[in-house]
């Protein structure tokens, strides 16, 4: 268990929120196995891709107030902010889950890219209480805010999330381009409930979803 602030606090090694790590120093620094991540509310400025890569599990959960385990999603958000130049973060490992941490003004670009927001190139994953708002991709795999990759034979939930304003725009790549305003699905066995998308958009094809996989339920 780590706490995580925006800039992190005190020696750092998040044992608390008085000495909380960066999420930047948090992810580059997970151990192998499950760590779940308490993310205090407040704005994440993301310049740089969080990657989780395999062997490296994490259960990130955000809406802390700061004051003990005081949670509440929605009067403390947790925005991880992409600040419209860069891919917010990418999840390898299977059995990840997120709840409650907000995901805006993602960018992505590249002709195998995609989802601005975030990536789960993973078997099984949970998200949960979380919004994707205002993200775009101009990658070859379109994906606005989120990018379903790689998930056979496994499990992927997406419970109470909203996805808002999210973009996919055309770009012209060697081989070829997706759509999927929101969300661009390749795995298979994926729920989604309780969910609202909004005003989501692509130029190809999906202006909400995009999907690929068998057993897509929504």
């Amino acid at each position: 268990l780590w706490y995580v602030t925006p800039n992190g606090a005190g020696t750092q090694n998040g044992s608390s929120w008085a000495n909380a790590r960066s999420l930047q120093n948090a992810v580059a620094n997970l151990n192998s196995g499950q760590t779940e991540l308490r993310l205090l509310q407040g704005n994440y400025l993301i310049s740089s891709t969080l990657r989780i890569d395999w062997g490296r599990t994490v259960r990130l959960i955000g809406g802390y107030s700061g004051d003990g385990t005081t949670r509440d999603y929605t009067l403390y958000p947790t925005n991880l902010n992409g600040q419209n130049t860069t891919q917010i973060m990418y999840i390898e490992e299977d059995d990840c889950s997120i709840d409650g941490v907000n995901f805006i003004n993602g960018f992505a670009t590249g002709a195998d890219e995609g989802g601005a927001g975030l990536v789960l190139s993973t078997n099984i994953a949970q998200i949960r209480n979380s919004t994707f708002r205002n993200n775009i991709s101009e990658g070859g795999r379109g994906a606005g805010a989120l990018f379903l990759m790689h998930g056979f034979n496994g499990a992927v939930l997406i419970d109470n999330c909203t996805f808002e304003n999210n973009r996919s725009n055309h770009k012209v790549y060697p081989m070829g381009d997706n759509g999927g305003g929101a969300i661009h699905n390749w795995s298979d066995n994926v729920t989604i409930r309780n969910s609202v998308f909004r005003n989501n958009y692509a130029e190809n094809e999906g202006g909400a979803i995009y999907s690929w996989g068998e057993n897509f339920h929504l």
